[in-house]
Formats: C-alpha cells, structure tokens, sequence
C-alpha cells in the first residue's frame, strides 16, 4: 500500500506505465481505470505506454481497479491499493509551556508527536528562531513506529525569542508549534511616587510605587512586608508601618523570572527619618525618586 499527499486543491495523481510482453494493447480504450468507491477521476493517457488518473479524495483507504485489452481480446484487470494522507502528526508540548519566561540560559523542549497515517518521519523535527535552526532528537515511544518523543536542549541569550517547532510524517505533511521563550535576567526597577522626598513621615503611610521591569511582568511588591497591590502602572502598599527604633522602608518586587529588586539579600532598604527629616537620598541606592 502507497500513501499519498493531496495538492493544496485535494488533487491526487496516480502514475504508471502500461507493459505488454505479447500483442499489442488495443488502440481503442487500452485502459479503463475506476475507483471501487465510485468516487469520480480522469485518466491520461501519454506517449510510451504512460499514463495519469487525477482524482479529488479525501483522507483514506481506497482501491483503484483497472482493466486492459489487447488486440486480440485478451484481458487484464489490476487492483491497486492506496491511502490518501492530508493531515500532518499530531504534536503535544510537554515542555516548556507556549509562554515561557525564565532567567536561566538554558531551554529544554520536549514534544511527543503521533501519525495514524503515513507514519511520523522521525528525523524531521526541527527548531527554528533568531538563532538559526536546529534539529530534535527522536526516541521511539511505541513498537509501531507511530509515536515519539522529540526533545532538544538550546541556550538562549537574554531576550525575547519566538520559535517555531516543525515536524512531518513520510510524505510531508507538516505540523507545528508556535512557542515564546523569555530570558529575563535584569531585575525590576521601581520609582518611588509617593511620599515625597520634602515631607515628614508619619508611623503610618500609604505607599506608592511605579514598578517596571524589561521584559516579563512583575508579579510581586512588597513594602515593609505588606503586600502592594496593583492599580494600572502603579503599585500601592496600604497602611505601611514605619518601625520608630529602626525607620526604614523594605522594598521587594519580583518579576515572572524570579530576578528580585534587591542589594544581594532580596530587599531593598530605605532608611528614613520621622518628623521633618527627610529620606536617605534613593538615587544612590540605585532607584530613582520622583516627587
């Protein structure tokens, strides 16, 4: 049995040679050709005994008989069995996720991949991004030959990378996986809105913060332990206590690579002053201060 790809029109064409070893072939309808479904087709005949039966079909099992005649009447019938495969394998993404965001360099990419038809083509599957492209390694999952794991390991530059996972079956059908993969290693930065840097500080302030990062979201802020919550572009931390024996304002942000606003220990301090004094200049802590 022979599989066969459709035309992007769903176009089969069937080719063969027409052999005699004894009288010729009639020159009237040498050949007749019908699908045992019925479903219609045109035949061709050529220079050379070579000839072509088109047919639109869909995906399946089908037989095509044919009868010839020579000269003296004597008569041939054939029966040919095919299968008609428009359908690329059948991919699951085991790793990464199709959103990926990390701060390692390292991205691993696992897929298994099936093909109840032609049969998937175990050496086809390939990466392709900004880098380049490179191929996937294949392990047989089943004794059928119809079933593998596909995986690879590729180092990434920081940065944002679209890839794009290709794979095919015996006769070129093509599947395939459009994934993101995210390298952030720069931490957040936050911009201090409110107070301002000219007022006093009460024991109990409402703090604002504008937290961006380059590349993947920032998840999480914190402000002397009390968690902020996101409102548009800024982050508010409510009824932040200032701890008089030690007044000092603990910032943390994280973002979806896990990279941390900090100074080696996950936080960030801001020492301060109560009453009219005002803060410790955050500009040399390395965050800017508006107000």
């Amino acid at each position: 049995e022979d599989w066969y790809q459709p035309t992007a029109l769903g176009r089969i064409e069937l080719s063969g040679v027409i052999t005699s070893t004894g009288c010729a072939l009639t020159s009237q309808m040498p050949i007749q050709m019908s699908l045992l479904s019925n479903e219609n087709g045109t035949l061709i005949l050529e220079g050379d005994g070579r000839f072509t039966y088109r047919t639109v079909l869909n995906d399946g099992t089908y037989q095509l008989n044919s009868l010839l005649r020579d000269r003296a009447g004597n008569e041939a019938e054939i029966a040919y069995n095919f299968n008609v495969d428009s359908q690329g394998p059948i991919l699951d993404l085991i790793e990464p996720a199709l959103r990926r965001v990390s701060n390692q360099s390292i991205l691993t990419i696992t897929i298994e991949g099936e093909d109840m038809g032609s049969g998937l083509l175990s050496t086809s599957g390939m990466v392709r991004g900004d880098f380049g492209e490179a191929p996937l390694t294949a392990t047989l999952l089943d004794g059928l030959g119809q079933r593998y794991e596909l995986s690879m390991a590729l180092e990434l530059p920081p940065g944002e990378h679209p890839l794009t996972i290709t794979v095919s079956d015996q006769i070129g059908n093509l599947s395939d996986l459009e994934i993101r993969c995210i390298r952030d290693t720069i931490p957040p930065t936050a911009t201090i809105i409110s107070p301002s840097v000219n007022e006093p500080l009460p024991l109990r302030d409402q703090v604002i913060l504008e937290v961006i990062d380059n590349l993947s979201e920032v998840t999480e802020v914190s402000v002397n332990g009390v968690l902020a919550s996101r409102n548009g572009d800024l982050w508010i931390a409510y009824a932040v206590d200032i701890d008089p024996s030690n007044p000092r304002l603990e910032i943390e942000a994280h973002d979806e690579a896990n990279n941390q606003l900090s100074d080696g220990t996950g936080q960030t301090l801001f020492p301060v002053t109560l009453g009219a004094l005002s803060w410790q200049d955050p500009g040399r802590l390395g965050f800017p201060h508006r107000g």
